[in-house]
This record gives structure tokens, sequence and C-alpha cells, in this order.
């Protein structure tokens, strides 16, 4: 029933009962006393608060109220001038109605508040106080139906803070958590109109921009979020640097479907990611353009092949063999994965290691090729001559393995069921995983290093700090990157930067391995300056495992000029 209706009968009830005041109405010859009829009129009108109150709550409870207390005043009056007594009666029902009617009315007034703050509740997130994913949801599509009806775009904004699971991992979960709050207030105090903001997931947030069909002031608009991350969250006891990474999608350009607009900014996020690089204090801005979905695609498709590859020991190690440049001797061998599809398209080891990594599986790859490689080279130290059981094998060791609790005892494990020597075995390690080591991975690196396995840094010089971690890390081997070795013939500077490095590596008693060789040039000028061991295609490509069974058998003492294909 309209809340009108509900009024309209309250004033024809009301002005009933203040008509019949006093009068005697005839009724079948019977004189009945208005007020008594009065006061039934009253129980109706009594009835219709009830209805308006529990259909409308507070306005129906308020509008009722008033109108129960203008009655009574009526009455009240009437009784006053007229002194007629019965009007006593209809105060005392009219007093029981307002009575009856605050009651009803605060009762529902309460349970409207409670409704309201669990419906508030319910699309807040507890933590940070802002928006939640179920709120997210529902916003995005009602801002694509809105842009699909009226023509006026609505970008969408995922956002991810950078690297900050470490601070879970390493200040713990409180810290993480008070981090998360600061971060979502600063945001929520920047939103503008037509801006909402979301905590999605994580340290995942979103954020719907409505009318935003320029570019460059989108991205302005973007920037106050990411300008609110220049100066560290300060908890009670650390100072948290942080950035996020962000990716732009815009209704109806790039979807028209709240599904497909988040998949795609999702990609523009990726891309983001990618983009940061070494740019570890700038928070990156992305937005999706049709290249990313196919580069997600591939992305996928290459994660799906080598997963099912190491799931069912289809991922192939092969060796590249380690040369002593004055002898032409096969000194050492560098374990490596080669990827191949089931169509048969070799997958380059850049790109599916890169994958493995964003994937957050390289511990896993790492794991199988240092499995495949001790057990191979266990089988080849067997048989071969008595010249080559002083030869190592390098493996590679990601990042997400050294921060694991249980490295050491895999490693341990790992020789005791293959009958590898340690001596025989050499963990490669680059300076982008020391950036980020501990003093509790630096330990563990020292107690592997005290069972004999030896260390090498892989792609030496390409950092700033390569020299610090030689005093801070029980390293055997340094290897200078390939980078370096092609300009070495073209550029005199980086020719004496090489010589540098060999003559810093020497000094500290640490042998040094140059890779990327192909030319004899490269190679008569590392043996000038004393490298000790050098790989590359000028000797061999990378050979199968029979082949390093064969080499490590018979020995190898052919000169540079041969060179082995595998």
């Amino acid at each position: 029933m309209p809340f009108a209706v509900l009024i309209g009968a309250n004033l024809i009830l009301m002005g009933l009962q203040i008509f019949l005041l006093g009068k005697l109405i005839s009724f079948a010859g019977v004189k009945v006393p208005g007020i008594v009829l009065s006061s039934v009129l009253m129980q109706f009108q009594l009835m219709n608060d009830i209805i308006a109150v529990l259909k409308y709550r507070k306005s129906g409870a308020r509008v009722m109220q008033i109108m129960e207390i203008i009655s009574l005043g009526t009455i009240i009056g009437y009784f006053v001038n007229s002194g007629v007594m019965g009007t006593v009666v209809c105060i005392g029902i009219k007093l029981c109605a307002i009575a009856v009617v605050f009651v009803i009315g605060v009762y529902e007034m309460q349970t409207d508040q409670i409704s309201r703050k669990l419906k508030r509740q319910a699309v807040t997130d507890d933590q940070t106080g802002i928006w939640n994913s179920r709120k997210f949801g529902l916003d995005l599509e009602r801002a694509v139906i809105k842009s699909l009806d009226s023509g006026e775009p609505v970008a969408l904004v995922m956002m991810n803070l950078d690297d900050f699971k470490r601070i879970n991992e390493v200040r713990g979960v409180e810290c993480g958590n008070e981090v998360l709050c600061e971060i979502a207030q600063r945001w929520n105090s920047v939103t503008g109109p037509g801006e909402s903001l979301y905590r999605v997931n994580g340290d995942d947030f979103a954020i719907i921009i409505r009318e935003s069909d320029d570019r460059e002031k989108l991205e302005e608009r973007i920037r106050k979020y990411t300008n609110r991350l220049i100066d560290p969250v300060i908890t009670d006891k650390y100072e948290n640097f942080l950035t996020v990474s962000c990716g732009i999608a815009i209704c109806p350009y790039n979807a028209t479907d709240p599904g497909r607009l988040r998949s795609c900014a999702l990609s523009a996020l990726s891309t983001a990611k990618e983009r940061r690089g070494r740019n570890r204090r700038i928070s990156m801005i992305s937005f999706y353009d049709s290249t990313m979905f196919l580069r997600i695609h591939r992305d996928l498709y290459v994660y799906d092949v080598l997963r099912r590859s190491v799931e069912e020991d289809l991922l192939e190690v092969c060796y590249q063999p380690q040369y002593n440049p004055e002898t032409g001797r096969v000194r050492g061998f560098e374990a490596l994965a080669r990827l191949t599809s089931p169509t048969g398209e070799h997958i380059p080891p850049d790109e599916f290691i890169a994958v493995a990594e964003r994937h957050g599986v390289i511990w896993m790859v790492g794991s199988y090729v240092m499995k495949q490689a001790a057990e191979a080279f266990a089988e080849a130290l067997k048989n071969a001559s008595p010249d080559m059981q002083d030869v190592k094998v390098a493996v590679n060791v990601s990042g997400m393995q050294l921060d694991s609790d249980f490295f050491y005892e895999s490693c341990m494990e790992l020789l005791n069921e293959t009958g590898l020597d340690p001596r025989n075995l050499m963990l490669e390690i680059t300076e982008s995983v020391l950036v980020k080591s501990t003093s509790d991975i630096i330990d563990m690196i020292e107690r592997i290093h005290h069972t004999g396995v030896t260390f090498s840094m892989d792609d030496f010089g390409t950092g700033y700090s390569s020299m610090s971690y030689l005093n801070d890390i029980p390293f055997d081997e340094i290897k200078i990157d390939k980078s370096f070795i092609d300009n070495m013939m073209t550029d005199k500077k980086n020719a004496n930067f090489i010589r540098s490095m060999i003559g810093a590596g020497h000094d500290m008693g640490i042998d040094v391995v140059a890779e990327g060789i192909e030319k004899r040039e490269q190679l008569e000028l590392l043996r000038e300056y004393g490298c000790d061991l050098v790989q590359g295609f000028y000797y061999s490509e990378p050979v199968d495992v029979q082949t390093m069974l064969s080499m490590m058998k018979d020995g190898h003492d052919d000169t540079p000029k041969l060179r082995i294909v595998g």
C-alpha cells in the first residue's frame, strides 16, 4: 500500500474522530455518543499506524507519531473546553496508540540499523575497512552495464604490491597487516569523485574509475595512488618501502563484459611487473593492449608444457663442457635444462626459466635438474678415466630453493642417494639471488660448503655488489657473464675490465670461468689474461647425457680446433 494512501486514511480517521466528539449519532433510533464511535475509529487509526510503521519503518514511525500527537492535542483541547469526561477515555486510547507506535517504531529503526550494518559489513573488508571483493564484483558489473548504456568509458585498475610477500615472511604477518591497513588508508584518502577503491585479496587492490576517456588524465589519477607510497610505511620496528604495479583496462575499448575486462587488466598488471625489472623503487603503470593477451596465452602454454615435462620426467638435461684454455682438456660440465613441447617446438631456456620464476615453480625445475645431473654424474664417475675423477658438474640454484628451510637436507639426501662425492658438485648462484639473501641463507651456504660442495657466482660483474659477496660467501669460482665476452674484442675498456675481474678472482684464491666463447680471438685473449676455464660454442654446444658419459670415460685431450657437437 502506498505511503500516501496510509497518510490519507489517517487524516480521514482523525477528522472523523474530531467531528464525532460531543455529538450524538442516531443508529436505528438509538442515540450513540460520538465519543464511543470516535474511540472505535481510533482503533482503526492504530492499525493503520502499525501497517505504516512495519512497511515504511523509520519514515512511517515518525509520520504516524506526529499525526497521533496532533490528534491527541485536539482531543485534550476539546476536553479542556467542554469538560466532557468521556474524552478522558479517548485521551487514554491516544496515549496507548502513541506508545505502541513509538515502541514498534524504535524496534523497526533498530532492526533497520542492524540490517544496514550487516549489509555494510558484507561488502566491507574486515581488515582495512575499504570495500571488499564482493562489493568489487557487484560494482564492476554495474559500471560495465552503465558504460555500455551511456557510452561513457569506465577504467578498471588492478594493483599488486611488489615484493609484499617478503614483509610477511621476514617481518611477520602482523607487520604485514599493519602495512596493508596503512596503505588502504592512504589510498582511501585520495579517492576522488567517480573513483572506488577495493581490496580484492591479500595484497591485491582494485580501483574502478568512471568517465575515464582521457588516457593522460587517467594516468594522472592513478599516480595519486602510487605517489602515496613514496614515503615508507612505518610500523613499530621497521620502515617498509613499497612500490605497486598497476594494470589498466578500459570498457568498452578493451572489453565489454566484467570478466573479460578484469582479465585484460590482469594482463596489463603482469606486463607492469615485467617492466619493473631492476627499477625496484619505481611503481609501474601499464595499459592493456591486444598483444598482451597473446603474451599471456603463450606464458600459460609454456607453463603447462614445463610443468607436464617435469611431472612426466620429460624435461631434458644436457651438459655444457668447460675446458682448460691452456690444454684444451675438459675440466667440468654445466647442467642445463632443455624444454621441448609435444609438437616438437624447442622452447628457449630464457623463456621457460622466466615463466617458471613468474609462476613460482623455478624450485621444481631446479630440483629436477639437480637430481638428474647428480644421478648422471655419479654414474659417469664410476667409469671415468683417472684424470677425470676431479671434474665437477655445475647446477644452477634458484632463490626459491635457497629460501627453503629444507635445502640443506635435500642436498645431503641427494648426495647420499646418488653416491656423488660432494667435491664433484658445484652449485651456481646468481647475484640477483644474493641481493635477497638473508643471514640464514648465508649460514646454510657455509654449512653445505663444509661438506665439500663448491660454489660459483654466476653472471659475475653484471651487478653492483659482486665483490662484496666474495667476502661474505665462500665462493670457489666466479663466472664472467657472456655479455662482457661478446664485446671484449671491440671494446678495450671492456677487455680491461675482464682482465681486472680475472685478477681480482686470483688475488682471492678463486677460479675464474668465462662463458660464451665463440671465437679463437676471444680464447687467445682470455688465455693471455690467465682465465682458468672457458665454455662456449667455439669448443662445444651442450651435449646429451650419453656424450657426456663418453667424454668422462675416454678423457678428452683435443685442442680447441676441434668442435664437439652434441
